[in-house]
């Protein structure tokens, strides 16, 4: 516009831009607002028109390439990430998980061991893995039962100590070889904790059983226990029967593992 008014002004001219000025230069004005973009003289190399935070203006030179994109402060940048989640530089291990630890927060679940589940720790923590079976133990020989309450209930098998988060509900299972009650008696197997009975498995009141099984379900409290299988009789001598495998007997045993 400086070179185009040096250019038409002459002394005596009306005021640039007044009514009169346009109105004796009208085809001037028209060819100048008229203009297209792409029919200007070429930019400078400068960045006197770029766009800025407070307020509109050009955009600034490419910067070539085909991967950059252009930020918010006006510069350009490449993506960050290398764009392939399967080469993402969190993967250490075969079976690593990526999952949600937070609102808007993630970090990496590690593989967990052969046999493991993954198990929900619930809306307030992150998810982990798991073991389905919480405790084994069992027993390769014959338990001669004799007391005659649960109080002094006589022991078949002690299981391990395990800790409990007081929320996870568990299945407590006894299996025996056999179970042979006192003749014309009757025989009482159940779940303790130390001398506290827990609940109970198994009464018969025949000759002899064989491959009893016997279940109960419950919720540790959040605590470390060890539960036992015990067992009593009205009277005289029963008997629960164990092998050590094979064609011979079943070892008794009892199992915990997790039922939620």
């Amino acid at each position: 516009m400086t070179n185009i008014t040096h250019a038409l002004v002459a002394d005596g001219d009306p005021l640039v831009g007044s009514t009169d000025w346009n109105a004796a230069h009208a085809g001037v004005v028209a060819a100048i607002t008229e203009t297209k973009l792409d029919d200007l003289t070429a930019a400078d190399d400068n960045t006197d028109l770029n766009a800025t935070t407070g307020h509109h203006g050009l955009l600034p030179k490419l910067g070539g390439g085909t991967s950059n994109y252009l930020r918010a402060d006006g510069s350009w940048a490449a993506p960050g990430g290398t764009g392939s989640v399967a080469t993402d530089a969190i993967w250490d291990a075969a079976g690593d998980l990526v999952q949600g630890t937070g609102a808007d927060a993630a970090a990496k679940l590690s593989a967990g061991t052969a046999g493991q589940f993954l198990m929900s720790g619930g809306a307030a923590a992150a998810n982990l893995w798991a073991s389905r079976e919480i405790d084994y133990a069992q027993k390769t020989s014959n338990t001669s039962i004799t007391a005659t309450t649960a109080g002094s209930a006589d022991t078949i098998i002690t299981g391990n100590a395990v800790a409990y988060d007081g929320a996870t509900i568990v299945l407590i299972e006894f299996v025996a070889a056999f179970v042979t009650p006192p003749a014309g008696q009757d025989i009482t197997i159940g779940i303790f904790e130390s001398t506290t009975e827990v609940g109970r498995v198994c009464y018969l009141t025949a000759a002899g059983f064989s491959n009893v099984h016997g279940a109960y379900r419950l919720t540790p409290t959040a605590a470390t226990h060890t539960y036992l299988v015990k067992a009593w009789v009205a009277s005289g001598t029963g008997t629960v029967g164990a092998g050590a495998g094979g064609a011979a007997a079943t070892p008794a045993f009892m199992r915990i593992t997790r039922a939620k």
